[in-house]
């Protein structure tokens, strides 16, 4: 399947309309040939394609470039997956390791050394209930972060991943959800939500558009700023906006905080691991770094990715590479109108 890329993310490196369609069906070629046909065979180690931007030859300017993101990559794989695409669009490679969902934060060892470099995080009880902060189904030993608030059909939703409010497709309707989560703290007096809908991931080894779901409020006073540095909160802009090759982005979540970062690249297909559940391939996301540090962490999952310093809503975070160097994201757009293809009725942020 051809990414979700439109004219306007790409127009900046030389691209027309024309071009355009080369470099879809070029996507479209690499991911089969890369990811899925290697994949059947168990042999593959090609976990993502994406676009990107590198340096022009002429020195000046960008161009556009297919970004393969790598596990394992020696020698002969370098040789046979450097080049260029079928239209001749250079391809770039990058060993990152596995993709892990980022919400399934549970305690480990691991997760916990890296949180005490992670002092900034929003773990808290916050009420009202504002966003960036930490959630989980009220029963669940894990983490994840709330998104955003959305309306649909009148109601008020809060906004993160299928992976962070319904287990992997796990969960019924009506879950109830904690703020904060019961690792964090919750108690079963804190739940602030139930589970309404969710985009189903695909079967393990199958495919999904996003990783989204979203849980109605009752009663409890909400706030639909995000969380920001020094207890202070910031409200979302509209209009949404698309990612493009080395934006300006920040988010807020319940582990790292406000991070920011640049995009990396877009129109990604990703491989994603989720814990217990196994391997789906994600569509229409983009890659997110932070300049010299980590942009997300376990347990930042659903964090919404804003444009900085505007804060205009970019994307929602579903995962992060083994060393969480690199953070992946699917765009805001997508997201809501998969949620809308699913409820039956539009789905609109709350600004």
């Amino acid at each position: 399947m051809k990414p979700n890329i439109i004219l306007s993310q790409v127009s900046h490196l030389g691209i027309t309309a024309t071009d355009l369609d080369d470099v879809l069906n070029d996507h479209e070629e690499l991911v089969t040939n890369l990811m899925e046909k290697a994949a059947k065979h168990a042999n593959g180690n090609v976990l993502g394609v994406g676009v990107t931007a590198v340096p022009h030859a002429s020195g000046t300017g960008d161009s556009l470039a297919f970004l393969l993101l790598v596990d394992r990559l020696d020698q002969a794989a370098r040789q046979r997956l450097s080049g260029n695409s079928t239209a001749g669009y250079r391809i770039v490679l990058e060993e990152i390791g596995a993709i892990n969902a980022s919400g399934r934060h549970e305690g480990g060892a691991n997760e916990q050394a890296q949180e005490l470099e992670a002092s900034d995080g929003f773990k808290g009880k916050y009420r009202p209930v504002t966003c960036g902060v930490s959630i989980a189904p009220s029963a669940e030993n894990y983490s994840g972060t709330l998104g955003c608030q959305v309306t649909s059909n009148k109601i008020k939703y809060m906004l993160s991943n299928n992976h962070v409010l319904a287990d992997c497709n796990a969960l019924p309707v009506n879950t109830p959800i904690s703020q904060p989560s019961p690792p964090d703290g919750g108690v079963p007096a804190d739940v602030v939500a139930n589970l309404s809908y969710f985009v189903p991931l695909g079967a393990p080894g199958g495919t999904a558009p996003v990783d989204a779901a979203i849980a109605a409020f009752n009663n409890t006073p909400v706030d639909a700023r995000m969380e920001r540095e020094d207890n202070k909160t910031e409200k979302m802009v509209s209009p949404i906006v698309a990612p493009v090759p080395k934006m300006d982005v920040q988010k807020s979540g319940r582990t790292t905080g406000v991070t920011k970062g640049k995009v990396v690249a877009i129109g990604m297909t990703v491989a994603t691991n989720y814990a217990g559940y196994g391997t789906v391939t994600i569509q229409n996301a983009f890659s997110v770094k932070h300049a010299s540090g980590q942009f997300s962490q376990p347990g930042d999952s659903g964090s919404v990715i804003t444009t900085a310093p505007q804060n205009n809503p970019v994307g929602l975070l579903f995962a992060s590479d083994s060393d969480s160097k690199t953070t992946f994201a699917n765009t805001m757009q997508e997201v809501l109108t998969e949620l809308a293809h699913g409820t039956g009725y539009a789905v609109n942020i709350v600004y």
